[in-house]
């Protein structure tokens, strides 16, 4: 749920384009301890399986760039690649609005399951991710080099859950 000055009919979602990458670099060097690099996001645009939103916040006379995912639609199943929230911005509902407007998305076309990987010290993301239904699959050890951490293995089952409307 979106708090009142989050409400999600001041949100935008518009793809990613090479010239949000300035606003996209200051959100990911500011939520990952190996963020992506700018080159990064530009070879993803071209990648024929990459998908990606941008989410803005309609505030007064300008959009702020809020959030943003990349995925992979492969076979029958949503790859979330990377997903990230202004840090000014977190904890109103926000991960959730893009992660449902993927699901409501493609649910519809057919994909069955959503897979991701997480920080298996990164329990806010974890949280968030089992209250959107996904469950523990399997783990990567030593995934992360930064920290050598391992990551988990999330999956959702898109056939078995109700999909919230964005």
């Amino acid at each position: 749920m979106l708090s009142d000055n989050l409400d999600k009919t001041n949100l935008l979602i518009l793809p990613l384009k090479k010239n949000y990458l300035e606003e996209i670099m200051a959100i990911e060097v500011s939520s990952f301890p190996d963020p992506w690099t700018s080159g990064m996001f530009i070879q993803e645009l071209s990648i024929s399986i990459s998908r990606n939103i941008t989410v803005w916040l309609a505030s007064f006379d300008k959009l702020i760039l809020a959030g943003y995912t990349i995925y992979w639609l492969v076979a029958d199943e949503i790859q979330i690649q990377k997903i990230a929230v202004k840090p000014e911005f977190r904890r109103f509902g926000l991960a959730t609005f893009i992660m449902n407007s993927i699901f409501h998305t493609f649910c519809s076309e057919g994909y069955k399951s959503a897979t991701l990987e997480v920080r298996s010290t990164n329990k806010a993301a974890i949280n968030l991710y089992e209250k959107l239904g996904f469950m523990i699959n399997g783990v990567r050890p030593s995934y992360y080099s930064v920290k050598n951490e391992d990551a988990l293995i999330m999956e959702l089952d898109l056939t078995s859950v109700g999909i919230q409307t964005p």
